[in-house]
């Protein structure tokens, strides 16, 4: 009985979409990425390149620096390569904010 109730579970998880398997890898790969955010902010140094699901999609979440800007963040998506939100902060102190593309 109980082998057929959590096979019961199991089935309602997965038509449910809660245990879902990503049907799509990621189309680029992390040194295109970095590649991205190198082209986009010349000189970055990279800290971190991690890969997520936000919103459905899969992407990247980046962490870097450069000479003017103390904290970047970018999230980029990982099929098309896009710039999906910047959160950037210049070593200045100006803090340009949060810019999200969808």
């Amino acid at each position: 009985m109980k082998k057929k109730a959590l096979g019961v579970i199991l089935a309602v998880l997965a038509v449910s979409g809660v245990w879902a398997v990503p049907t799509a890898l990621a189309k680029i790969s992390p040194q295109e990425v970095e590649q991205i955010v190198t082209r986009e902010y010349p000189g970055a140094s990279i800290h971190k390149v991690e890969q997520d699901y936000e919103h459905g999609r899969q992407v990247y979440e980046v962490d870097f620096q450069t000479q003017n800007i103390w904290d970047g963040d970018l999230t980029i998506d990982a099929e098309t390569g896009a710039i999906l939100e910047r959160d950037i902060e210049y070593r200045d102190g100006d803090h340009h904010g949060h810019q999200r593309h969808r």
